[in-house]
């Protein structure tokens, strides 16, 4: 499924990601305990940060306001905030399956993606794996 995530979002992630100290580890993975970025499937799919303290959706840090919910960019096709549920879910299921997930993009790939022209990184996202289309 290609999908589509607006740039001026994902660069704000990405220089959040870059500007940490600390990185969280998907599924306890050390190889991915580095800058990088994680993408979700499960209430849409959507792209986050993995650095700590978590960006929050205002832009504050965790630590200054624990209340606010994350900085997420969510895939134009499957954002449950503008689309209806059946229509977001049946994305997200073609792209991840029924179960949910996390990957991490390495910053490599997502700066890569960035260079492309456009208003949006492009993204082929399955079951089996996920590449940046050029």
């Amino acid at each position: 499924m290609k999908l589509h995530f607006l740039k001026r979002d994902v660069q704000k992630l990405l220089e959040h990601t870059k500007n940490s100290e600390e990185h969280v580890a998907v599924y306890g993975d050390e190889s991915t305990n580095q800058p990088g970025l994680l993408i979700v499937g499960d209430e849409g799919i959507y792209l986050i940060s993995n650095g700590k303290p978590g960006l929050f959706r205002d832009g504050a840090f965790e630590q200054a306001i624990p209340e606010s919910p994350a900085f997420v960019v969510y895939a134009t096709e499957c954002n449950p905030l503008t689309l209806p549920f059946e229509e977001w879910r049946r994305i997200k299921e073609e792209s991840f399956g029924s179960d949910d997930g996390i990957d991490f993009l390495e910053t490599d790939f997502i700066e890569a993606a960035l260079l492309r022209p456009g208003e949006y990184i492009q993204l082929e996202v399955t079951e089996e794996g996920i590449d940046a289309l050029y």
